[in-house]
């Protein structure tokens, strides 16, 4: 939510040290929007000169849930899921480059 980003910003001094704040989007490739809803993210995180992390479900694999929308809340979960994960372990060891697309 570009909503909870703009309150992180503002009381991340709060902390100390203050608050390393990234920003992940997920982009579930359903919609024709979506690209253009991560771009405005993206410029919104920049803007504040926070790290900006973007994944983007592969096309096959969101036509296909997309299809069968019984699935698609769980299989979409466990990605957002993983791709946390993995996002964290990067950071962590200091091998994640903000902006990178993929998934």
């Amino acid at each position: 939510s570009t909503a909870l980003l703009e309150l992180l910003v503002r009381v991340k001094g709060a902390w100390t040290p203050p608050l390393d704040i990234h920003v992940v989007h997920f982009d579930h490739a359903l919609r024709e929007e979506s690209r253009l809803e991560a771009q405005v993210v993206q410029a919104q995180a920049e803007g504040h000169g926070l790290q900006f992390h973007l994944r983007v479900l592969d096309d096959a694999l969101s036509q296909r849930f997309a299809a069968n929308s019984a699935g698609m809340q769980a299989y979409a979960r466990d990605w957002r899921r993983s791709e946390m994960a993995q996002i964290a372990k990067d950071i962590k060891e200091g091998k994640e480059k903000a902006g990178r697309g993929g998934g």
